[in-house]
């Protein structure tokens, strides 16, 4: 099993970086891989976050629903289960030209790290 992928949290991202570790914006909706980078949905950047943390484990659907919605006092929206699983069907697009692999099946869904980014032409910083 992997360990944990290594993510950085910024106030202010640069677009590129010399590292591997995937480096994720507090303030912006913005992920950076070395020179690769994206934009993310609110939904989308908790989850990645959620998934990077725990590589090579399944989290179940329920649990990034949690990761998601879990500081909104009223339990997030009653449509989140449906915003999770349509920001993780967009998200594994965008998470392949990063080099991060998140597979999916019935108990749920699990991320893990490629040697390196390939980038599709609009990712390129």
């Amino acid at each position: 099993m992997q360990s944990a992928i290594s993510i950085v949290m910024h106030q202010s991202l640069k677009d590129s970086y010399d590292d591997e570790a995937i480096h994720i914006g507090i303030f912006e909706n913005k992920v950076v891989r070395g020179r690769v980078k994206a934009h993310l949905s609110i939904v989308q950047k908790r989850c990645l976050v959620a998934l990077c943390a725990n590589a090579g484990r399944r989290m179940s659907r329920d649990s990034l629903v949690d990761a998601c919605y879990g500081d909104n006092p009223y339990g997030g929206s009653l449509t989140a289960e449906n915003y999770v699983t349509s920001s993780m069907m967009a998200l594994r697009t965008v998470c392949c030209g990063l080099g991060i692999s998140i597979d999916h099946d019935a108990l749920g869904y699990s991320a893990r790290l490629s040697d390196r980014p390939e980038p599709a032409a609009s990712q390129v910083a």
